[in-house]
Formats: C-alpha cells, structure tokens, sequence
C-alpha cells in the first residue's frame, strides 16, 4: 500500500509500481461467509510476507473464540517450516 507523505509507519519498502515511495505491508484475514475482515494488521512497508505471521494469526484466532476455522490460506510468501509445525 503506498503512502503519500509521512504516515505512521511506513518506511520505504518494495513497490514495482512506484520503487523508492513510503509504504505498508498489510496483513488480512476475512470471514468468507459473511464477507467481513476478521482481523487487520498495518505494519511497515519494508517487511517481507511472512514477519511476525504467527502473532497475528494467533490473534486472530482469539477474536474468532469459540468459531470454528475450516481453512487457512496463504500464499508462498507465508511457507516457513516453524509454521507448518504449529
């Protein structure tokens, strides 16, 4: 997500699109069924995909308490050995 001017954490990090501009590197978990964001997370623009994943996925599921979570989804960004074991 790129950032004009100087918001609150956000740093230079990759951009194809626009190299050299402020940015964050959200994460995102949604409630497919009822098509709401379960939970979000804005964290600087230069950290890569899979930084500090298993605190938020933690804490996403203590806001899902007592739901029961069918399928999680991440793209490669997110395959690290230390979290196939979780």
């Amino acid at each position: 997500m790129v950032r004009e001017g100087n918001q609150e954490g956000t740093v230079k990090g990759y951009n194809p699109k626009r190299p050299g501009c402020n940015s964050h590197h959200p994460l995102l978990t949604f409630v497919l069924d009822v098509r709401m964001i379960a939970n979000y997370w804005l964290r600087q623009g230069n950290l890569s995909s899979s930084n500090n994943y298993v605190s938020f996925l933690h804490d996403t599921l203590d806001h899902l308490t007592n739901k029961k979570v069918g399928l999680v989804r991440m793209d490669s960004g997110f395959l690290q050995k230390k979290f196939l074991i979780v």
